[in-house]
């Protein structure tokens, strides 16, 4: 069994359950799925599925025996539940064939979820942030990004913005201490290396040569 599944380079559940061979020369395949409204396709080896109906299902068999090879391969297949396969050799073609699929549910890992959950918290935030750098709220903004970095610090454009806050604030040092932690995470970036030089050659002309800094 295991050798034939692998012709299909998937997982294939042999579970062909409910078979009625009662010799007719034309008999009914009938599939069923928990939750119903599923598709259901029938693909051949080195051919493309191909759809022939939903769950329920009762059709001849004979409209999927009249395709040439030596069996083929039932898929039923909705959303948000894994797919399942199942072969079925071309003699069982004429004989009525019942099929009863019980759908699992495709959850993500617990780690995906919690990955895409903190993505989103990112990018609103950081969209958040952008805005109230707009509005010239910048001490909401410079709270909501130091939120960000306790979780994220090493994401180069929120010290970017935190250097943008800084700079509109005359904070020159923050503003430079930022920028370079940024270049320190994704180096060679244009505005910020521009930024940080012009940083530089402000605190140089507030510092008098020979000084002590």
């Amino acid at each position: 069994m295991k050798k034939q599944s692998n012709l299909f380079n998937k997982t294939v559940l042999f579970l062909l359950i409910g078979f009625s061979l009662n010799g007719c020369s034309v008999g009914l395949m009938s599939i069923r799925s928990t939750p119903e409204g599923a598709e259901v396709l029938l693909a051949r080896e080195g051919s493309q599925p191909v759809k022939i109906g939903q769950t329920p299902l009762n059709l001849p068999a004979d409209r999927v025996n009249n395709q040439p090879g030596q069996s083929a391969q039932i898929i039923v297949r909705k959303d948000g539940y894994k797919q399942e396969n199942f072969l079925v050799p071309r003699v069982l073609f004429s004989s009525s064939i019942e099929l009863s699929v019980m759908l699992s549910e495709d959850k993500l890992p617990a780690a995906c979820t919690n990955q895409a959950q903190a993505a989103e918290k990112l990018s609103r935030g950081i969209a958040e942030a952008q805005f109230l750098i707009q509005t010239k709220d910048y001490q909401q903004a410079e709270i909501l990004l130091n939120n960000l970095v306790v979780d994220n610090p090493n994401i180069s454009v929120l010290w970017d913005l935190l250097g943008n806050i800084y700079y509109l604030k005359k904070d020159t040092q923050a503003a430079l201490k930022a920028y370079e932690k940024s270049e320190v995470i994704s180096p060679g970036r244009v505005n910020t290396i521009r930024m940080i030089n012009k940083l530089r050659t402000i605190q140089t002309i507030r510092t008098p040569a020979g000084s002590d800094l």
